[in-house]
């Protein structure tokens, strides 16, 4: 019985070894095969979640960047806000800017380190209760005058306005 697979098994009968050139070429092809495997095939590694803080993410939008800042002032409620979350606990504040970077290429970077900006806060300058967010998962603690946090921010032009800023995600550095 012959069985004609590829052509170099083409002559080998039933019961017959391959000749030592083309066991080489058959132990060749299988190394290679196997290096390639090893060399192009990775395992996906979890990520490393337990060192990380909520200022440390990395900003995925091309406006985003990291603040580091402290508040001055917690803005008021206005009629603005009826509608909005911010009409039941205060979302803007004057910030005094300590540090920023990993700014997205469009990121309206407008201050430097040292100068008083206006930013809104996404969730709130309240802590976050299931009340104002029932589906957040991450609760934040809330900041006050003398707060300094570090955080996510990013920026939204209008045209013929200057740039807006918002506070995403920030974690608490200190409590004055």
């Amino acid at each position: 019985m012959n069985l004609i697979i590829f052509p170099i098994f083409a002559k080998i009968k039933e019961g017959s070894m391959l000749p030592p050139y083309y066991m080489k070429v058959c132990f060749n092809a299988m190394l290679l095969m196997f290096c390639a495997l090893i060399l192009f095939c990775k395992t996906p590694q979890k990520p490393n979640n337990s060192a990380s803080s909520v200022a440390d993410v990395a900003t995925q939008s091309p406006e985003g960047g990291k603040i580091e800042a402290t508040v001055i002032k917690i803005m008021p409620v206005t009629k603005e806000d009826s509608g909005t979350v911010c009409a039941k606990a205060p979302c803007r504040a004057l910030l005094k800017v300590s540090k920023i970077g990993n700014c997205g290429r469009t990121f309206a970077k407008t201050f430097q380190p040292g100068d008083t900006i206006m930013a809104s806060f996404v969730y709130t300058l309240e802590p976050t209760t299931a009340d104002l967010f029932p589906d957040l998962k991450y609760l934040y603690p809330g900041l006050k005058k003398g707060s300094s946090f570090a955080g996510e921010i990013q920026s939204r032009m209008r045209p013929g306005a200057p740039p807006s800023f918002y506070i995403y995600h920030y974690e608490l550095k200190n409590e004055n």
